[in-house]
This record gives C-alpha cells, structure tokens and sequence, in this order.
C-alpha cells in the first residue's frame, strides 16, 4: 500500500512538472516574432514569463529548503527541474544552445540564492514542508556567525552583478529595459512568497486569512507603484506618439497580467502540492499535531 502511495505521488510531481515544461514551451514560442507591431504584446509575454519563471524558481527554493525528503528528491530533481524549465523556453524562443544553457544557469544561481535566503527559516523557525504534518518541528536554534555571512553573500553578490550587468548597458533602452525587468521581479517577490503560505500552510488557521488579506493589499499597491515605474520607465521614453493616459492604462494592463499570471499560476501549483500531502509545519502548529 505505501509503494503504491509513493508511486502516485512520485506520478503526481512529475505531472506537475510536465505541466510547467509545457506551459514554458509555449509561452516560449509566443515570443518568436519580428512584426514591431505586435512590440507592446512580445514586451508584455516577455515580462510574464520572467514573473513566471521567477515563481517557479522560488517554489523550487520552497521545496529544497523545507522539504525533508531524499537528498535526490530534495535537491538534485529541483535543480534539474528549474535548468529544464529555463532551456526548455529559451529554445523555444528561438534561442541557441549556448544562450540557453546560459540561462539556465543564471536561473540556477538564483535558485540557490533564494535557498540561501531561506534555509535560515529551516535551522532557526524550524519551518518544514511535510506530508500530513504528522513531525513535530525541531528545537529552535540561536543564530550562528555562518548564518550572517551566509545572508551578506547572497546580499552583496547579485547586488554587484545586478551593477556590473546595468553598468555595461550604455544604451538608454537597455538600461531601462533592465531596470524594469529587475523593478517588477523586486516587487512580485513579495506577492509570491504570501501565494505560498497562503495555499501551504494549514487550513483555517487565523494566519491563513492574514495571508490571502495581504495579498489583495499588496497586490493593488504593486500594480499601482509598478504600473508608474514601468511607465516611466520603459513605455514614455520609447511610445511618445501615444497620449500619456493611454500608456498608463497600458502600464496597469501590462503590470496587471504579469502579477495576476505569474501568482495564479504559482497557487496552482502550490494546491497541486497540497493535493498530494504536503503542508507548512511551523513552531506555532505544535499543539495542532496529533499526540
């Protein structure tokens, strides 16, 4: 009974999985276009599937970090999964071999950076991802010296490649078209984290309701704060002929479906999750567990 039970699950992820790589794929390919007409749509799929990317790779994170299973299954499956992920719409958006697996690896670099930042939450709140949440949490630990300088690496290292990178771009529209990129990933992160919890941790728990709140709260600020930025950012400098109202409805369509896409489509896969057993366990469900 338990090999059958493990084998649907093991069924289930790879499902999931699948489900991803396809959506990926095609988003993908709607991006192998040249007609300058259809610039405003290529520009908005372009900065969906980066929020879409990036909520992958943070529920990847999630897992590696929280998650208490087999090495393979904790670690080695989710990075393979996030560098197929990235390849996978690389190569579909006419991308080459090399600048594909290039990609690849940036988003690797991300993925552990987000483990880094989380893994604190793992050996100090004593979070876990478990099936049923049936284990206790572990004793709560006192924060150590490897901790900080864990946290001051993974400040300071994208921070200065973040520069380096913005400092190469001589060009206005480069330049600009990084800042947003990297503006509107900045302030999805927040929105995707809050999906997470909302749809992991327990039901019916007063923070449950916390959570869903938050995320209507921040997510008409972030369209509100993003839509301006992006604006002025991207759509003002290079779309004059437009009158000025018509590219802020622009903006707040555009931010929009890039925060409603990317957060819908991380909930699905966070219920999916769920569906399959999993749930958040955290120090303050101790009395919620079966005795």
């Amino acid at each position: 009974m338990e090999h059958s039970s493990s084998r649907r699950i093991a069924t289930s992820l790879i499902a999931l999985a699948l489900g991803n790589l396809a959506l990926d794929g095609g988003l993908g390919c709607l991006l192998r276009s040249n007609d300058m007409r259809w610039a405003i749509f290529l520009v908005a799929n372009l900065l969906i599937v980066v929020g879409l990317q990036l909520g992958q790779t943070m529920l990847l994170a999630f897992w590696i970090s929280f998650s208490d299973e087999r090495w393979y299954w904790r670690c080695a499956v989710p990075a393979l999964v996030s560098a197929s992920l990235v390849a996978a719409c690389a190569l579909c958006a006419g991308s080459g071999l090399g600048d594909s697996i290039l990609g690849a690896l940036a988003v690797q670099g991300l993925l552990w950076i987000l483990v880094a930042f989380l893994v604190p939450l793992r050996r100090l709140r004593s979070w876990r991802l478990k099936r049923g949440g049936n284990s206790l949490p572990a004793e709560q630990k006192q924060y150590g010296i490897r901790d900080l300088l864990i946290w001051m690496a993974v400040i300071a290292v994208p921070l200065a490649i973040v520069r380096f990178l913005i400092s190469l771009s001589t060009a206005n529209t480069v330049s600009a078209g990084l800042r947003g990129i990297l503006l509107l990933g900045l302030m999805l992160l927040p929105l995707l984290w809050l999906a997470i919890l909302a749809a992991l941790v327990p039901r019916g728990r007063r923070y449950s309701w916390t959570f869903a709140g938050g995320i209507l709260a921040y997510a008409v600020i972030a369209v509100a704060v993003g839509a301006r930025e992006f604006y002025n950012l991207v759509l003002a400098p290079f779309w004059l002929p437009r009158p000025g109202w018509v590219l802020l409805l622009l903006s707040m369509a555009i931010v929009s479906a890039i925060f409603i896409t990317s957060t819908s489509v991380l909930w699905l896969n966070c219920l999916c999750i769920r569906r399959a057993g999993w749930q958040l366990v955290r120090p303050a469900d101790r009395q919620l567990a079966p005795q």
